[in-house]
């Protein structure tokens, strides 16, 4: 088993680079700060290109300076794998890796990330199934497996550390054949690792709300969608008040829904223009009607050669850099 478990070993950490980050899907919400947070800022020209189209990359990191996101930290303990009705190994343990097995601590406890040694006994993909028993009824879990059936991951959500955990395995020879096995947590074996960094953490709120980082211009449409999502605005609507914004637009519901809330605004004939890119004055514009700054701003003087006080953003510029 020990060529498998190092296999197992290699795999995770391959996971592990790929992804955003390894942690929980972190909460979020607008701090209550923003209004006081600077969150642009200019070129060392002294301009600020209020006319430069932003990319959905530079969106987000607007944005994400003014959330408070929940920064998880990864935890890890080792477990008994056991037979489920005496205090001795089940025939599953040998499968299972037993040692620093990772913890997400969140709101409802923990998330537990199991690895699975699954070859063995002649067989690949050993274990072809696994159930987790809550209150009597058992519930499927995901197994993901690697593309050779060799290892795979499951995870499952738990209050505490304290009560054993009951799954039901489904294993190769067994047939339709499904023991329960318990998981005792060695809590004498805690151990905390470092806390998420912010930037980790905003990925993973990223991630959960599918929206990329990309270098490509954003359009009015796709901000839309961003500040909907991030102000988590009742998208439950049926009606567009633009022309050019019907049901058949993917991102119909964010666009009405950031419209209804004044976040967004259209055109004096009616029309959206989804598809158009945004530029830097109008993206402080739309972020400072969603986080509510109307902030009074001096308006004899600009720290921009290229925005003066009488340019139509100014006061939407002053406000988000201060």
């Amino acid at each position: 088993m020990n060529s498998l478990l190092k296999k197992l070993s290699m795999t995770a950490m391959s996971i592990a680079l790929l992804s955003p980050s390894v942690y929980a899907s972190s909460s979020f919400s607008i701090s209550d700060n923003a209004v006081n947070t600077g969150y642009v800022t200019g070129y060392t020209d002294g301009t600020f290109k209020p006319s430069n189209n932003i990319t959905k990359n530079e969106a987000l990191i607007m944005v994400g300076r003014l959330l408070d996101v929940e920064q998880s930290s990864t935890e890890t303990i080792n477990i008994q794998v056991l037979h489920a009705d005496k205090d001795e190994p089940s025939m599953s343990a040998e499968f299972f890796v037993k040692e620093g097995v990772e913890l997400i601590k969140n709101d409802a406890g923990y998330q537990v990330n199991f690895n699975i040694a699954n070859e063995g006994w002649g067989f690949t993909d050993v274990i072809n199934s696994m159930e987790h028993k809550v209150n009597g009824n058992y519930t499927n879990l995901t197994l993901t497996k690697s593309a050779d059936k060799t290892t795979a991951t499951f995870s499952i959500q738990i209050p505490n550390l304290t009560d054993e955990v009951v799954l039901r395995a489904g294993i190769a020879p067994m047939g339709d054949a499904k023991p329960d096995l318990r998981i005792k947590f060695e809590t004498s074996t805690l151990k905390t690792g470092e806390a998420q960094s912010k930037d980790d953490a905003l990925a993973d709120v990223w991630s959960e709300l599918g929206l990329s980082a990309t270098s490509t211009a954003i359009t009015r449409e796709e901000f839309a969608e961003i500040l909907a999502k991030v102000a988590k605005l009742n998208t439950n609507v049926t009606s567009s008040p633009f022309s050019d914004v019907t049901t058949s637009n993917s991102n119909f519901k964010y666009i009405v829904a950031a419209a209804n809330a004044g976040y967004i605004t259209g055109y004096e004939d009616g029309t959206f223009a989804p598809k158009n890119t945004v530029t830097r004055a109008e993206a402080v514009t739309m972020i400072n009607r969603m986080i509510g700054d109307t902030t009074s701003v001096n308006s004899t003087t600009s720290q921009f050669s290229d925005v003066p006080t009488t340019h139509w953003a100014f006061e939407q510029v002053m406000r988000a850099i201060n």
